[in-house]
């Protein structure tokens, strides 16, 4: 014989699977969250800083860490300001793998993730001599450091300087094991 259950007990049970069900969803959204926040919605970082003890990572046993300049751990130039790339004097808005372009704006790969930067008829193109050259001269892959100011809203950088960095060493791309 089968026990029929009261409906409020069936009721009961419903709503503590719900419960459990939210909590794991509610879980699985943070860890996805710290993800994003940690690594950026893409693996195309770049580093123009020196690789500390255990590759380019730093500390041995661990990932390597996505971004551009910066003292590595373990590295020696702790507690100074980031290197800059080669060319450049002053800090960018923004460095990144140049992924398109259009005749409106840039979508660059960065270590936080994907950006769209703004460019108009006053942009200037330029490499780390100071030879300019026109938006036609950048090609996909290019390693590019962005100039500009924020939009009025804060939320679009608009380039007004765009300059082609040399590509970082090999073994500062992550992926890349050759020494």
């Amino acid at each position: 014989m089968t026990e029929k259950t009261h409906p409020d007990k069936q009721r009961g049970w419903i709503i503590g699977g719900a419960i459990v069900l939210q909590v794991m969803l509610l879980i699985a959204v943070f860890a996805l969250g710290v993800y994003i926040g940690h690594y950026g919605l893409t693996r195309d970082g770049l580093f123009y800083g020196a690789p500390g003890p255990g590759g380019p990572g730093g500390a041995a046993n661990q990932p390597p860490r996505q971004g551009l300049g910066g003292p590595q751990p373990g590295a020696a130039n702790q507690g100074g300001p980031p290197p800059l790339p080669p060319g450049l004097d002053e800090p960018p808005q923004l460095i990144g793998r140049l992924v398109a372009s259009g005749p409106d704006a840039l979508e660059l790969a960065t270590p936080q993730g994907p950006r769209s930067v703004l460019i108009d008829e006053n942009t200037a193109y330029e490499d780390t001599e100071g030879n300019t050259f026109s938006l036609a001269g950048l090609s996909p892959g290019d390693v590019i450091a962005i100039y500009g100011t924020f939009s009025p809203d804060g939320r679009n950088l608009v380039a007004t300087r765009v300059v082609i960095l040399p590509p970082p060493p090999d073994n500062q791309i992550p992926g890349n094991t050759q020494p």
